[in-house]
């Protein structure tokens, strides 16, 4: 397959650290947006196996993936709608002063996400996974505080 390096670096980068980042969280709301990111990270390593040549191609499995993405970015809207704040939160308080753009940011990838769901073939998922990586790292260079 072609460069994934942006989709796959944001597999390495965002979602490893996602799965311990949970403990201690005491707020029900954060909780729930972090939870939905997990589901993201889970969804984008399917998909970025896929694009390493590490899980087979399967446009079933890539339609199915993408349509839970789209969902999740719905989903984010809803869940980061109300400020809600932890000590273990990675999300930024510039998200509810600027959320116009968070907003815009969510539904570009609910598109993209859309988008790879229509594809017909291998030959252009790469590209459109590459789509979806990059929305996914426009809002996290923004609204996400770098825990690593």
């Amino acid at each position: 397959m072609k460069n994934f390096t942006l989709p796959i670096a944001f597999v390495a980068v965002f979602a490893a650290p996602a799965a311990l980042s949970h403990s201690g969280v005491k707020d029900p709301q954060v909780m729930a947006r972090m939870q939905l990111m997990s589901l993201v990270a889970n969804d984008m390593k399917i998909l970025g196996g896929m694009a390493k040549g590490a899980i087979a191609f399967d446009l079933a499995r890539v339609q199915a993936r993408a349509a839970s993405l789209e969902q999740h970015a719905t989903d984010t809207l809803r869940l980061f709608e109300p400020q809600a704040n932890d000590p273990k939160s990675e999300a930024k308080p510039v998200i509810w002063e600027d959320w116009d753009d968070f907003s815009a940011k969510a539904r570009e990838m609910e598109e993209t996400a859309r988008q790879l769901g229509l594809i017909t073939t291998e030959g252009a998922f790469g590209a459109a996974f590459r789509m979806v990586g990059q929305t996914c790292t426009a809002c996290h260079e923004t609204y996400r505080i770098n825990t690593n």
